[in-house]
């Protein structure tokens, strides 16, 4: 059985919500890189693959549905199970719009320790 650790891209333009995700990852035995931008995340996946991904929709560069098209157009990391993150409600109505993209989303104010 494979012990390591689940590998999860953590993506968010906004610093502090990158590292209030990775501290909790971590802390729960996870493998966390990190990416503050969707130009940066598309870099990364181009070059690694990750179990998980967490991505922030709205960012000023690449925004994370532009993330998610890179993931699902990419045979070699197109099954990665991706969670969007939304701050706003019109954005949670776009993210509902496109089922078959991402697996989950989630709309703050969440607790990082459920």
């Amino acid at each position: 059985m494979d012990e390591s650790p689940k590998r999860i891209l953590v993506v968010d333009d906004e610093r502090h919500i990158v590292r209030l995700i990775q501290v909790n990852l971590e802390r729960n035995g996870y493998e966390v890189v990190v990416a503050f931008g969707g130009r940066q995340a598309i870099e990364i996946l181009s070059k690694q693959s990750f179990d998980r991904a967490i991505i922030d929709y709205r960012m000023p560069d690449v925004n994370g549905y532009q993330v998610l098209e890179f993931i699902r157009s990419d045979a070699r990391i197109k099954d990665t199970w991706v969670l969007l993150l939304t701050r706003r409600a019109d954005d949670l109505e776009a993210i509902k719009a496109f089922p078959h993209k991402a697996n989950s989303y989630v709309m703050p104010p969440f607790n990082p320790v459920d």
